[in-house]
């Protein structure tokens, strides 16, 4: 159990860099009287997934830890 939480870790972490650069990325600003405005073209849906395996890998990590 506990190389399965580390590559799940590993797996959402991987996963969060990589897509969170690449949200970064395809957002543009618009700068309009001193005011910025940000347009953002990304799907969020691969990040969440990313942190919610990261935060289950946490979990089954520290749930092996007990035993």
């Amino acid at each position: 159990m506990k190389i399965l939480g580390i590559v799940i870790v590993v797996l959402g972490l991987i996963g969060t860099f990589a897509f969170g650069i690449q949200a970064m990325n395809r957002t543009q600003s618009l700068n309009i009287f001193g005011n910025e405005i940000v347009f953002s073209s990304v799907s969020w849906l691969p990040i969440t997934v990313s942190i919610v395996l990261l935060i289950a890998g946490i979990l089954l990590l520290a749930s092996a830890q007990k035993r």
